[in-house]
């Protein structure tokens, strides 16, 4: 098809790539300016649904009791857990023949919630620190061991050896540790520990220890529906392999039937785990037995038989972080 204009006949693709030609500088500013208002918009959009959902605490966690929060943080990580050993540091951490550990340290037991928190941008670890610092200042409470900056020796070594918590990894110069121990009744446990990550962002990490005598009451036992909730979490709970005391086994046994009523379609698994030296076969085995000791016993006391499945990994599953024994049976829901 042709179109005349004027004495001259032209195409309709020599009409558009003169037009082009004629209107593209104004086209392209056009064009450009609504390109980069797109990005720009987008960029803010992502941004802040980024900066809403980062900032929400994670699922299932809550604050101590004991400590408020910082300002605009939010949970990162979370976890509440009886441990029948955990190892409460009263030094810097140092290597000595290969193995890194605290200069000092105690063992003690209970119900450790453990909690990390997320620091907004713009703050530093000292800042944070001393926040925390400032609130155990109204409590009555004796300062177990604390350090600061490189006086603490490698946060690598903390962060991986102490707390099992990699992202805990920071500047040595800027890292700061406290335990306290709460003159209250119950004997609480307090460790903060705060650090600068060499990307800049800012964590704190609180450790509360209660003893197992205040988290069960009189009976000095796990309390029941403490039990329960970490099972429903999809949690493991380790248990010594021990001598159970009567009181225990029936704490023990009213939270298994408990879950098994609200899941009837789960099974509990006892798992146990042996640690020592000694041949794999015969290692094995004794986990085998301790687990299928723990069912018998609670069976005995009117859990299902058929739904408590037992197995022995012997050392095959080392010990997962520093606050959980060697040897153990580990308790799982499937």
């Amino acid at each position: 098809m042709e179109i005349q204009v004027g004495t001259k006949v032209k195409s309709r693709s020599d009409l558009l790539q003169r037009y082009r030609k004629q209107n593209m500088p104004e086209l392209a500013r056009k064009t450009g300016l609504r390109l980069m208002l797109n990005v720009i918009l987008g960029g803010l959009f992502m941004f802040g649904a980024s900066m809403v959902s980062a900032s929400v605490d994670v699922s299932g966690s809550a604050d101590s009791d004991v400590l408020e929060r910082y300002p605009l943080s939010y949970i990162d990580q979370y976890t509440q857990l009886l441990v029948p050993e955990y190892r409460l540091a009263l030094g810097r951490m140092k290597k000595v023949n290969g193995v890194i550990s605290p200069e000092k340290a105690e063992y003690i037991d209970g119900q450790l919630t453990r909690i990390t928190y997320r620091i907004p941008s713009g703050h530093s670890s000292k800042a944070v620190f001393e926040y925390f610092q400032r609130q155990l200042e109204s409590i009555p409470h004796d300062v177990l061991f604390s350090c600061e900056e490189r006086n603490c020796g490698s946060s690598s070594e903390w962060a991986n050896s102490q707390f099992g918590i990699a992202k805990l990894y920071g500047v040595d110069r800027e890292q700061y540790y406290l335990a306290a121990k709460l003159n209250l009744d119950e004997g609480v446990t307090v460790v903060l520990y705060s650090v600068r990550r060499g990307n800049r962002r800012v964590y704190l990490h609180l450790d509360v220890i209660r003893p197992a005598a205040a988290v069960a009451g009189d009976e000095g036992v796990m309390a029941v529906d403490a039990v329960i909730r970490r099972l429903q979490q999809g949690d493991r709970v380790a248990v010594l392999d021990k001598d159970w005391k009567a009181s225990e086994l029936k704490v023990l046994a009213d939270a298994l039937l408990s879950l098994l009523s609200e899941r009837p379609l789960s099974d509990i698994w006892l798992i146990g785990h042996q640690e020592k030296r000694g041949p794999f076969e015969r290692l094995q085995n004794d986990a085998r037995v301790y687990a299928e000791n723990l069912k018998e016993m609670l069976v005995g006391l009117g859990v299902q038989e058929a739904r408590l499945r037992t197995f022995g990994v012997g050392p095959l599953a080392p010990a997962y972080n520093s606050e959980v024994p060697d040897n153990r049976i580990e308790i799982m829901v499937e």
